[in-house]
């Protein structure tokens, strides 16, 4: 990886981490289909183009929380209001 452009070694990195918890979720969780893609671009835009027609897009909330729960990021405040399917967020509980 050490000749590799920047872009192509954050892919390769990311498509490797996602097989990874891929390959825990097929061994322990429940049958579901899943889409796989390790898309380049902006999160929050990617995350909104790809779940027009999802049934649901999950994102996880990984900033601490005040009295009111956990607080959402700009990725997490922008697929609220712009994704055209329902969005579940996830706190990170660790």
């Amino acid at each position: 990886m050490p000749g590799a452009a920047p872009a192509s070694a954050h892919r390769l990195q990311a498509e490797e981490h996602l097989e990874e918890v891929l390959a825990v979720l097929e061994r322990t969780g429940p049958e579901t289909d899943v889409h796989r893609a390790v898309l380049l671009g902006p999160v929050h835009q990617v995350l909104i183009e790809e779940a027009e027609g999802a049934e649901l897009l999950v994102v996880g909330a990984r900033r601490s929380g005040g009295p009111h729960g956990p607080r959402l990021g700009p990725v997490g405040h922008s697929v609220l209001h712009y994704a055209s399917c329902p969005v579940a967020v996830v706190p990170d509980t660790r």
